[in-house]
C-alpha cells in the first residue's frame, strides 16, 4: 500500500514502502549479496520500510531489477 496519496504533487525520485514482517538484516544481506542492490531498510515501531531513491544515472533496468528482487525475496 502507498504511504502517500497517488497524486502528481507527491511524485518524486524517492519512495518509501512498507515491508512485510521479515528479518531486516537477512533481507538486506540478500538484496546486497544476491542482487547487488543497496537500499535503506528502516525499522519503525509500526513496521519496517524500504526507501528507494532513483538518481539521474539510474535506468529503467535498475528499477526493474529492484522490483524483480523484491518479488523474488518477498514472495518465495
Amino acid at each position: 500500500p502507498s504511504v502517500a496519496p497517488d497524486s502528481g504533487e507527491w511524485f518524486a525520485q524517492m519512495v518509501a514502502a512498507p515491508l512485510p514482517a521479515c528479518d531486516l538484516a537477512a533481507f538486506g544481506a540478500d538484496l546486497r549479496d544476491r542482487y547487488h542492490i543497496e537500499v535503506p531498510l528502516i525499522p519503525r515501531p509500526e513496521g519496517a520500510y524500504i526507501r528507494a531513491s532513483f538518481q539521474g544515472y539510474n535506468t529503467q533496468a535498475d528499477a526493474d531489477a529492484l522490483v524483480q528482487a523484491l518479488a523474488a525475496l518477498l514472495y518465495r
